[in-house]
């Protein structure tokens, strides 16, 4: 037997109902059910596609592991589980419906989730991994917050809901990281360590990564540099602007150079002797101006507002930005002295004459298919095979190879920054 300590409440629709309140974890799990979809054989009196059933996913493993992470780690069951109670369920298997806020299930209720299926499965993972009967007991006892429909059509009902459930609650990536970027420095430090409740140490990580991005684009707006206004900041639909923060802040966290001794840890204060957002953006900004120097045009065409649809050049795009922050994170671990925008030209001219314009050009036609950048392109069969982390792998050893021309990318690099070859003039690039 269950009890569910709960209040009633009726629907808009007058006859739908729902309980609001609490279940035990161990009552949780011994009642709830997934319906997911399935076929259904069919009979011969029916089409040959025969029917289908369900309407939920299969879980997620790996979403699962890390919820399941966030309950070892001292975290909590966020918003309620939605669930529903059949008919029949209410009619023959439910008592205490008309006295006190106790509603009572027999052992074959079944309570059918509609949001909440990998929470349920991480709950019942972290409790299956428990091994000191105490603390499993202890943990059994916690209670989840539920909200509970009876008397409606059944599956129909759950199906429903499942969909207006879904279509409401998408979170947009690019303000997951701003609010990671509201914790405090403190915070950040626990937080990637695994030390805030709630947060394992991989989630950590990734949010910090997240927050220190969003520092860097509010560092370039600042310095009024030339890349913020190529970076779509949370809540703007401008298709004049052709990045998106969340592609700029993958663009970071993916390329590797948060990892880079120059460009400074994730984590790293200014006074603990990492790099600090201001030193960051001025990185990027040397280096995009250098970039913006060899091959203007695709900044030219943004600069002229043009959309994403009206432009001849792909260089300004996700998967470029972070193929290149590759590239830069490649030269920043084999670099000595100052970076700037004046001793990096020489090593992208480098490439210039390999790739021509072709390579982050948006149409190609005969030969110079698979080249470069068209490797993204919606109507290239390369980019439904591989998808876009194989294409920025191509196209970050594409670059590489097109400025190393047979040598080591770190061999080039070297020349074009030690000390007896590196004073050729005062800088050209403006200070941010």
């Amino acid at each position: 037997m269950a009890t569910i300590t709960c209040t009633k409440a009726k629907l808009l629709d007058g006859t739908t109902q729902c309980l609001v309140g609490f279940m035990k974890v161990k009552d949780l799990l011994k009642h709830a059910r997934v319906s997911t979809w399935q076929p259904k054989p069919h009979s011969s009196s029916v089409d040959s596609f025969g029917f289908v059933r369900g309407y939920q996913r299969l879980e997620n493993p790996s979403h699962v592991n890390r919820i399941a992470r966030s309950f070892a780690n001292g975290g909590c069951c966020h918003g309620c589980l939605i669930m529903n109670l059949r008919n029949d369920d209410w009619t023959d298997h439910v008592t205490g419906k008309t006295s006190g806020n106790n509603i009572t299930l027999d052992d074959a209720a079944v309570l059918w989730i509609i949001d909440g299926q990998q929470r349920t499965a991480a709950i019942r993972k972290h409790f299956e991994s428990i091994e000191d009967p105490k603390a499993k007991a202890v943990f059994g006892k916690r209670e989840i917050p539920v909200h509970i429909y009876f008397g409606n059509d059944g599956e129909a009902f759950e199906g429903r809901a499942f969909l207006l459930l879904n279509m409401s609650k998408s979170v947009q990536p690019d303000l997951r990281e701003r609010l990671a970027q509201c914790w405090s420095p403190e915070d950040r430090v626990r937080m990637e360590a695994g030390q805030l409740p709630g947060i394992p140490s991989d989630l950590g990580h990734q949010l910090v990564e997240e927050a220190r991005g969003c520092d860097v684009i509010d560092s370039l707006r600042l310095a009024d540099s030339f890349l913020f206004p190529l970076i779509r900041t949370p809540n703007c639909s401008n298709d004049t602007v052709p990045l998106r923060q969340h592609s700029f802040v993958r663009s970071l966290r993916d390329s590797g150079l948060f990892r880079t001794a120059i460009f400074g840890g994730a984590t790293s204060s200014a006074a603990e002797g990492g790099t600090s957002p201001a030193m960051q953006a001025n990185l990027l900004h040397q280096f995009w101006s250098a970039v913006r120097t060899v091959w203007p045009q695709p900044f030219d065409e943004t600069a002229a507002g043009k959309t994403s649809k009206q432009r001849d050049y792909s260089l300004v795009s996700a998967v470029c930005f972070i193929s290149l922050h590759k590239l830069f994170a490649d030269i920043l671990r084999c670099w000595e002295g100052d970076v700037t925008a004046e001793r990096l030209v020489p090593i992208l001219r480098l490439a210039a004459p390999n790739l021509n314009i072709g390579w982050y050009r948006r149409c190609h036609d005969g030969p110079e298919i698979g080249n470069g950048v068209e490797f993204w392109l919606s109507n290239n069969p390369m980019i439904r095979h591989k998808g876009n982390t194989e294409v920025v792998k191509e196209l970050h050893l594409h670059v590489r190879d097109a400025i190393a021309k047979g040598s080591s990318l770190e061999a080039v690099v070297k020349q074009h920054t030690c000390e007896h070859n590196s004073r050729r003039g005062q800088p050209v690039a403006a200070e941010l």
